[in-house]
């Protein structure tokens, strides 16, 4: 199974071309663009990425802040930046209509303000994300090259503490592995992915699809926008920028139990029977690498099987360093992987078992003033990296 799994990432890994030496264009040859942050209690993350965005090398570029009703320090900072730079402009997302989600109305309402003069790409990017300086330069330049209309990057993703170390390095393993690059990127499949923290958009093509109003209330929104530029025969193109930017999705225990609360409830979609067997997947998956070397020589002595688990350990191992080495995602103490499944266990348990919420917000029900019929539907065929 190990030896699967690293065969199957280095396969999605060349299924997805790495942007991060792609030649920008002349500087006064760039177009315009527009990114479009939206933030909710977002003051830990937004100071970073808008300084981040500042910094970068490129010439024509507008950059909106959207708070969608924070109850933290986000609009404060937010309105600094505005009154340092004129590049930053801060909207309110305001009420939220009945139905819509929180997310996909901000990000409309950051594009219904008008994309500004000849604004040719609109960049949708998390307040989590930090970008390089050349990152918005060389993700454009990739997209006209290769006549993306939505070009969506991976980004380097960071795991610092114990918690991110022994589960999230787990999920995003799970998500990376579950992704075929190849018919993503294939105009004839209608398979479609994205990567929600970044992603850019040929506004003309945005517009066709009719923007998140036509995913007003789905939560994998990234998802369903994928879908419709392949539906609409629109070129997507999923690409790798691990130097270019960087997302640390959630950094303590607690945001790691709601955050993958969220993502788990959307993937199970209500199908609780499945619950069981995933857990139990991931424990053994992850787990009895690590356990079986000191169990086989009491259940079965004489060697045989003690060699075998070794095998399996020295697999797993060799798969979390070739899985670093692909998309940097750390290697640093692949023991706790028994541990990082439990964890992710006793998450998936806890989101099929009741109500889910997010920054205040319940998960796969409908948005306050709107009825349950007007709930999201259909919700994720693939968890979200997000």
């Amino acid at each position: 199974m190990w030896a699967g799994a690293t065969w199957g990432m280095r396969r999605n890994h060349a299924g997805a071309p790495a942007i991060d030496e792609e030649p920008p264009a002349p500087f006064a040859e760039r177009p315009p663009l527009l990114v479009v942050v939206p933030a909710r209690d977002e003051e830990r993350n937004l100071g970073g990425c808008i300084a981040a965005l500042l910094a970068s090398v490129y010439g024509p570029l507008r950059v909106r802040i959207v708070d969608d009703g924070s109850t933290d320090a986000t609009p404060t900072i937010a309105r600094s930046f505005a009154e340092r730079d004129e590049r930053v402009e801060v909207l309110q997302a305001g009420p939220l209509p009945k139905g819509w989600l929180g997310k996909n109305h901000a990000l409309h309402v950051g594009v219904s303000a008008g994309a500004g003069p000849g604004a040719e790409w609109i960049l949708f990017l998390d307040a989590d994300v930090r970008v390089s300086p050349t990152c918005l330069s060389r993700a454009v330049a990739a997209a006209e090259r290769r006549r993306a209309d939505l070009l969506t990057v991976l980004p380097h993703l960071e795991a610092r503490s114990f918690w991110e170390v022994a589960a999230q390095t787990l999920a995003v393993h799970v998500i990376l592995l579950s992704l075929d690059t190849h018919t993503i990127n294939d105009p004839a499949s209608p398979r479609a992915a994205a990567f929600g923290p970044l992603m850019l958009f040929r506004a003309s093509a945005y517009a066709r699809i009719g923007g998140h109003a036509a995913v007003r209330d789905d939560v994998v929104e990234d998802l369903r926008l994928a879908e419709n530029v392949k539906r609409a025969g629109l070129r997507l193109v999923l690409t790798r920028g691990t130097s270019l930017a960087s997302l640390r999705m959630y950094d303590s225990l607690g945001a790691i139990v709601r955050g993958w609360s969220k993502n788990f409830h959307l993937a199970v979609d209500g199908k609780r029977w499945v619950a069981p067997l995933v857990v139990a997947a991931l424990l053994f998956f992850y787990g009895a690498p690590w356990v079986l070397p000191f169990v086989a020589p009491i259940a079965a002595p004489g060697g045989t099987a003690l060699a075998a688990s070794l095998v399996a350990l020295a697999a797993a191992i060799a798969a979390r360093v070739d899985f670093a080495r692909l998309y940097g995602v750390t290697a640093r103490h692949p023991y706790l992987a028994p541990i990082g499944s439990l964890v992710l266990g006793w998450i998936l348990v806890r989101a099929v078992a009741g109500r889910v919420e997010w920054k205040g917000r319940a998960v796969g029900s409908a948005p306050s003033g709107a009825p349950d019929d007007e709930a999201t539907s259909s919700t994720a065929t693939a968890t979200r990296a997000r």
